[in-house]
């Protein structure tokens, strides 16, 4: 039977993965530095999911199982995020975005290797097809427009292989009674205590200047990201 609500969410998905690399390659012409990224949307999200939370649940839920659960699932996935706003900044978006769309397909790969999604052989053969698909894809379109393929396009593969990672963990050790708003606000404010070091050493707010239009972006970016 046909399912309007899953088409909603597949569309969705592919709009998000489509603009993603857009958004970033913008905050990078617009010299918003990393660290500010991560920090805005970090806590921004934070507020956000927390508030749903004690909307849906009454509260927080934060005991020491979600907040050490949530504290690793910030750094396997920020490391990756951070590497995609600086791959942006110098790799095409339509070939970051392809790049990006192998995320589901190593993550499918990763899963079957360790047990947890099951295999067949049209599965199997699929993410073949597509992993081979998209890199061609990838490689000769930046070969014929520029002559040449980036270290920094090459470079950028790592990303889906580390997002993988972070999907591994995330889905293996889901804390017992952890609900998604509630470990996603307290993986958010994890995100902005991280990335406050960096921003206040290396990119103190103060010394920054960029558009109104920038910030919009990055609170739009929090608000698709709840």
């Amino acid at each position: 039977m046909f399912n309007f609500r899953h088409l909603a969410y597949f569309i969705a998905l592919g709009l998000f993965w489509g603009i993603s690399p857009s958004q970033y390659a913008y905050w990078g012409r617009a010299g918003v530095p990393v660290s500010h990224i991560l920090v805005y949307t970090g806590f921004g999200l934070a507020i956000f999911l927390g508030i749903l939370a004690r909307l849906r649940h009454g509260s927080l839920g934060w005991d020491r199982g979600v907040l050490i659960y949530s504290l690793v699932c910030a750094i396997l996935m920020n490391i990756p995020f951070s590497m995609s706003l600086t791959f942006a900044r110098h790799v095409p978006a339509a070939e970051l975005a392809l790049v990006f769309s192998l995320s589901p397909l190593i993550s499918f790969a990763v899963g079957a290797a360790t047990g947890r999604d099951p295999v067949t052989p049209r599965r199997l053969v699929a993410v073949l097809i597509g992993f081979l698909a998209c890199t061609i894809l990838v490689v000769t379109r930046q070969g014929m427009v520029t002559g040449e393929v980036s270290w920094w396009l090459i470079a950028s593969f790592a990303n889906p292989l580390l997002y993988a990672g972070y999907n591994w963990y995330a889905n293996r050790h889901w804390p017992r009674g952890g609900t998604t708003f509630s470990i996603g606000a307290a993986e958010s404010f994890w995100t902005g205590v991280l990335g406050l070091p960096f921003m206040l050493a290396l990119a103190a707010p103060w010394h920054f200047t960029y558009s109104g239009f920038a910030y919009g972006t990055i609170a739009l970016a929090t608000l698709m990201w709840v």
